[in-house]
C-alpha cells in the first residue's frame, strides 16, 4: 500500500508496468487504474488518474466509471459518481467549438448515459463540491 505519493515522486509508466505484473493481461492500468483515497473522517473516495497517458476521451472515462462501479460494488461501497469537466457552464459561451467545450458536452453525455442507473453529477471544475456532496467515485478530466 502506498501511504502517500506527491506529484513527481513516481514516474507513471514504470510504476504501471510494475503494477500490472501482478494482474492478468486483460487488466489495462491506463484504462482502469483507480486510486482509493481515504479522508481524515475515514470516508473513502475512488479517484481516476489525474496525469494519465490519455486525453480523457469519453470512452476512456466510461471505462473508468465502469471499473470504479465494479470496485465499489465488490467492497459494498455506495456508488455516487462525480465528473469534472474542465469548465463551468457559464464558460461555454467562449468554449463552443473548442476542445474544452467538447469535453464539457461529453461529460454531460456521460451523466445522461448513467443517470438512470447511478447517482451521477457533473461538478464542472468544483472538486470541493464533489467532496462535500460525498461522492465515492470522482472521474477527473
Amino acid at each position: 500500500m502506498i501511504q502517500a505519493a506527491i506529484r513527481g515522486q513516481l514516474s507513471a509508466e514504470p510504476f504501471r508496468e510494475s503494477f500490472i505484473r501482478n494482474y492478468d493481461k486483460h487488466f489495462n492500468p491506463i484504462d482502469e487504474m483507480i486510486t482509493v483515497m481515504e479522508f481524515p473522517n475515514n470516508r473513502p473516495m475512488l479517484i481516476s488518474p489525474v496525469s494519465n497517458f490519455t486525453d480523457g476521451e469519453i470512452l476512456e472515462r466510461e471505462k473508468l466509471i465502469e471499473a470504479s462501479v465494479r470496485l465499489c460494488k465488490s467492497i459494498s461501497l455506495p456508488v455516487k459518481i462525480g465528473l469534472l469537466s474542465r469548465c463551468r457552464i457559464e464558460d461555454m459561451v467562449d468554449a463552443v467549438g473548442t476542445p474544452v467545450g467538447k469535453f464539457y458536452n461529453d461529460t454531460e453525455s456521460l451523466v445522461s448515459k448513467y443517470r438512470d442507473s447511478y447517482d451521477i453529477k457533473n461538478y464542472e471544475v468544483d472538486f470541493e463540491k464533489a467532496c462535500k456532496d460525498g461522492v465515492t467515485i470522482l472521474i477527473e478530466p
